[in-house]
């Protein structure tokens, strides 16, 4: 199991890697629209 430290860590890390999924999606939909 994952400590809470660590849970947090990689929680933050898929997010980032979400926002750059999204950022990528909206750009070949050709809405250039940035997440912040």
């Amino acid at each position: 199991m994952l400590d809470n430290e660590e849970f947090r860590s990689v929680l933050a890390e898929f997010e980032k890697l979400l926002v750059l999924l999204e950022d990528l999606t909206s750009s070949w939909d050709g809405l250039p629209h940035t997440i912040h």
